[in-house]
């Protein structure tokens, strides 16, 4: 039987879906926008680096290939590495596991979400970003998780 969704969960799940939607419109209600030749910041002698348009495409398409990705992990669990010492066939341990994948979806796609926001801004002459306090919420929003989770497995 599959894990069963929690309304946090279900929270996750549509912040993830809406952050990487927002990466996507975010890109194509821009592309108009972005320059075309290629940026001059670069060492005498390196090869012409990539244009804007073309990092920024990547980015989306890493966005959109790891939100697909983690929703194929969490639904097939035996793609999710796990010690071997602990009963992966358990309920609450599959539980784990599948609420451990949802929160790791949101919060890397606000991360991809946040940074072509910097990216598409920063190719249109704006220097924008949310300052230190938003980087140090991002850095616990993935530590806080990780350690609420490493947690749950030592006591298992």
């Amino acid at each position: 039987m599959r894990p069963k969704r929690s309304t946090l969960e279900w929270g996750l799940e549509a912040i993830a879906l809406l952050a990487v939607l927002g990466q996507v419109y975010l890109l194509v209600a821009n592309w108009h926008r972005l320059p075309t030749q290629p940026t001059r910041l670069r060492f005498p002698g390196a090869p012409e680096p990539w244009d804007m348009r073309t990092a920024l495409g990547i980015m989306g398409a890493l966005g959109v290939i790891g939100y697909l990705g983690m929703a194929i992990a969490t639904h097939y669990e035996k793609l999710i590495k796990i010690p071997e010492q602990l009963d992966r066939a358990a309920p609450h341990m599959r539980q784990m596991v599948f609420s451990m994948g949802i929160m790791l979806k949101a919060v890397l796609m606000m991360v991809s979400l946040y940074l072509t926001w910097v990216l598409v801004n920063l190719a249109q002459g704006h220097f924008v970003g949310l300052g230190r306090r938003y980087i140090t919420a991002m850095v616990l929003l993935v530590l806080v998780p990780f350690g609420i989770y490493t947690v749950k497995l030592l006591r298992h």
